[in-house]
């Protein structure tokens, strides 16, 4: 354990032989973190998963960069099927510990496969679908989509409990009872698999329980004694022939009687029946034509449903730049991974998790790119190399358009090109959002060399208010640009 204050090794729980600082609720949380995620582990290994992500919560609560406990709770998420959760886990244990092999391992083992991610990808696009088909009334299309949904992603918790929902609500509490007993192999104490058990188990049908109840008085038989024969004798042959004459006297007598009554019986009621239903036929033809009527109906109004949901469905893509922005940015490639997140629509995202992995990578790439960008694009315009300065600043600009530098070069890389329009447009763009800076008043002078209609009194007067308001750090570099451009191109702008 380490110093929080010198990074030096800690030799007593109290203070800091080092630094002399008193690090003693640092060394309690540290323990108290270790401790519970002691407690997950082993509850871990009797897949009480549920309890177990509680109690590694709390561990990084008290100890963020516990990079085991993240490890545990990715591994986790990932047997439950939530996979976005478990690389949000796994990247944040590699940022706080860059030398984590475990967490690098979990990662390499996912990327590798891409068919593996794009079956991940597909089933939460489908458990999505069945949610809204779901909320529209459309059980039987939402089983369909799930049942999908489990053979991609065949552990995800969420679409095992949506399925055995829809079940009980159809009230098939048998299959209902079959997926929640493969969601309680995954995880044997979550709270929602046992609720919905327990709606099972009081709405069981009578015929499953006479069929427990009858294996029961089975196996408490006992088995019979040996059996013994005795010894034959003349009086029980007798004994024998008179109860099979008698037998065959019963049969004949009362028997064979009522079931030649019971026989007439039986077909006089056939024929009444088989009377009604002749009667029925017509009525029934008829109900079924309006039937088929009515299913035609709602068969175009299904299709018109799925178009929808294909039309929705093509939103879902942002989680593949999301995944794709996360694994640039474990590769170290930052320019493509600001790229990818550039792609994403904040509005669209479902998954809170996804928030945080976003956030986190955008704070973490954006700002060095950008500034990259914007270096390299203004040095290339500057040398002269317009084209390549032009694809570098079109990279920046989609990442941001509030960037003073990024503006101007665009719009004079632009002008150089005798792209009149474009470099116009861009450059009132910088004007309007940047009245104030000084790249503004070099906007309008452009403006003006381009001829179009742009005062040059209100700017020469915008200029000298801005220089009387400047700095003397900044009226110097105005002067040099205002000196470079009178004696031709400067060397840099």
């Amino acid at each position: 354990m380490k110093c929080p204050h010198c990074k030096e090794e800690l030799k007593n729980d109290n203070k800091c032989t080092s630094c002399k600082k008193d690090v003693t609720y640092y060394v309690k949380a540290i323990k108290i973190s270790n401790s519970y995620y002691n407690i997950a582990l082993k509850k871990a290994k009797v897949r009480d998963l549920s309890n177990a992500i509680l109690d590694l919560k709390k561990s990084i609560q008290f100890n963020k960069e516990n990079c085991d406990a993240r490890n545990l709770l990715g591994l986790i998420y990932y047997e439950n099927g939530e996979i976005v959760e478990a690389l949000t886990q796994w990247v944040l244990s590699k940022h706080y510990k860059p030398d984590n092999e475990l967490a690098e391992y979990y990662l390499n083992e996912i990327q590798a496969s891409p068919t593996k991610v794009d079956s991940y990808n597909q089933s939460f696009r489908k458990f999505n679908l069945a949610l809204q088909a779901v909320k529209g009334g459309n059980e039987d299309l939402a089983l369909i989509h799930l049942k999908k949904v489990l053979t991609l992603n065949e552990h995800y918790l969420k679409a095992m409990h949506l399925t055995a929902l829809i079940y009980i609500k159809q009230e098939q509490y048998v299959k209902a009872n079959k997926i929640l007993k493969e969601a309680q192999s995954i995880d044997v104490a979550n709270d929602t698999t046992l609720l919905y058990m327990k709606e099972v188990n009081d709405n069981m049908p009578e015929e499953e329980t006479k069929v427990k109840k009858r294996d029961a008085v089975y196996a408490s038989l006992a088995p019979l004694d040996m059996y013994k024969e005795e010894k034959t004798n003349m009086a029980t042959f007798i004994n024998l022939i008179v109860g099979i004459l008698i037998g065959v006297a019963i049969v004949a007598f009362l028997i064979v009687p009522s079931v030649k009554q019971e026989s007439t019986k039986e077909y006089n009621r056939k024929v009444v029946k088989d009377s009604d239903e002749n009667v029925s036929i017509a009525t029934e033809m008829s109900q079924l034509k309006e039937d088929i009527d009515n299913l035609e109906d709602e068969i175009s109004k299904k299709d018109k449903e799925i178009d929808s949901y294909k039309n929705k469905a093509k939103n879902l893509t942002l989680y593949d730049n999301l995944l794709k922005g996360a694994k640039y940015y474990i590769s170290g490639d930052n320019e493509k991974a600001a790229l990818e997140i550039a792609k994403i629509d904040l509005d669209k995202f479902e998954l809170e998790d996804a928030q945080v992995l976003y956030d986190y990578i955008k704070g973490e790439v954006y700002d060095s790119v950008i500034k990259k960008y914007a270096d390299e694009g203004r040095d290339k315009c500057n040398a002269g190399k317009l084209e390549e300065a032009l694809v570098v600043l079109k990279k920046a600009y989609q990442l941001t358009d509030e960037n003073e530098t990024v503006l101007y070069f665009l719009a004079r890389t632009l002008q150089k090109q005798g792209d009149k329009a474009q470099a116009k447009k861009y450059y009132e763009e910088l004007i309007k959002k940047f009245p104030s800076a000084s790249r503004s008043a070099t906007a309008k002078k452009r403006l003006n060399e381009m001829g179009y209609q742009y005062n040059p009194q209100e700017a020469a007067t915008e200029s000298t208010e801005q220089e009387a308001q400047a700095t003397p750090e900044q009226t110097g570099t105005q002067g040099e640009q205002q000196s470079a451009t009178e004696g031709g191109e400067a060397p840099q702008e």
